[in-house]
């Protein structure tokens, strides 16, 4: 059975992040800590640089909604896990891990550059 991830719903820099914008971004985050890290530890960090992984009114916390996209990014082997809620890169081409960083990088950068207006 194949599972399909959540639509990616965010446009603006007021709402959460959207699935897609949230994966490129748990990838860059471990692929740059160059070590394993707890999910904690990888909300603290995106949150740190301003993305909101939960919308104010949502019933899911947002280690759940880690937990969740870590999942989707195990199952494609870009991410690994080494413990109970502790996970680390997986193996991808150079290529992609680029283009995930990049990625990263303008989604911190637009949702900057829209807070300072």
């Amino acid at each position: 059975m194949t599972t399909t991830p959540p639509a990616d719903t965010a446009t603006d820099t007021n709402s959460q992040l959207g699935a897609d914008e949230l994966r490129y971004l748990l990838v860059a985050e471990l692929a740059d800590a160059c070590r394993p890290m707890t999910i904690t530890e990888l909300v603290a960090s995106i949150e740190r640089r301003g993305a909101m992984i939960v919308p104010p009114n949502s019933a899911s916390p947002a280690h759940k909604i880690v937990s969740d996209s870590l999942r989707w990014e195990k199952a494609k082997g870009r991410v690994r896990s080494v413990s109970r809620g502790v996970y680390t890169t997986g193996s991808m081409p150079r290529s992609t891990k680029s283009w995930i960083r990049g990625k990263a990088r303008r989604i911190y950068g637009h949702r900057r550059e829209s807070n300072s207006l």
